[in-house]
């Protein structure tokens, strides 16, 4: 990738099971993770299927069929097939899963606003959801169905890019902090439940559960908000009170004594 993630990855690494069109994405920081990260497939992808994996498909990058990756795959018994030089079309599913994901990445990043470098979150969203939408090769199916055995629930997924106010812990606030604070949702957290949210004043990504999204339209923004950000199409700003909170308010009978000479 042109820009590095937030996490400093430059590369990402994409496997698509033949059968279960099931589709498996992670970012890398170097080429040479690559091994590594298939290592990582293979233990998930068998144990959740109870198969044994004997072929894989890929291109001629030295790094995905050669060194550390044909040790290990003769090791394991895994035949490597490769790819024609310059003809990707033999590899076309997963060319073709390539291609569907980053362009829905480049889209999302752009439709929303969000800064490229969360380039890795996106592509982990896209993954999750295309692994949870049916697909025509499956005749109607999910690739989750085909790997579990059972349809995925989506009562979770929420629309990319949605506003959202997150709950702070307790732990991290003073008696007089805001309890939240408005974030941007990107994605959702791989183990455990829960969503990943980008979080603009800090510029970083936060894990969380306890958070309201706001898909159809923003609450009415607060004096903070209007004095914090431009105000080209937002009118004057609200005058504040002129009245120090801290001096105790005068009563009406009070008042009016002290105005006699």
């Amino acid at each position: 990738m042109p820009v590095a993630s937030v996490g400093g990855h430059r590369y990402v690494y994409v496997v698509v099971n033949d059968y279960s069109r099931a589709v498996y994405s992670r970012p890398l920081r170097i080429k040479s993770e690559a091994p590594e990260a298939f290592k990582l497939y293979k233990a998930s992808a068998e144990k959740s299927s109870g198969k044994k994996i004997r072929e894989v498909m890929t291109d001629n990058a030295r790094k995905l069929c050669m060194g550390e990756m044909l040790r290990f795959c003769k090791e394991e018994g895994i035949k490597i097939n490769t790819t024609v030089p310059y003809h990707p079309a033999s590899n076309g599913v997963a060319e073709r899963m390539i291609g569907v994901l980053t362009s829905a990445v480049c889209a999302m990043l752009h439709d929303v606003g969000l800064p490229k470098n969360l380039w890795a979150e996106v592509y982990n969203t896209v993954t999750h959801v295309c692994n949870r939408t049916l697909t025509a090769a499956l005749d109607g199916r999910t690739p989750y169905e085909m790997v579990y055995r059972t349809k995925p629930d989506v009562a979770d997924l929420q629309a990319f890019g949605a506003p959202c106010a997150i709950v702070e812990p307790k732990e991290k606030l003073n008696k007089l902090d805001d309890q939240a604070k408005m974030c941007v949702f990107i994605g959702y957290k791989y183990r455990g439940g829960g969503y990943r949210v980008w979080d603009p004043r800090v510029l970083g990504v936060v894990e969380t559960r306890d958070m309201m999204f706001f898909e159809e339209g923003l609450p009415s923004p607060t004096y903070h908000d209007l004095a914090t950000r431009p105000t080209d199409n937002l009118g004057p700003l609200p005058q504040q009170p002129d009245f120090a909170p801290d001096k105790p308010l005068s009563t009406p009978a009070q008042s009016s004594e002290g105005a006699r000479p």
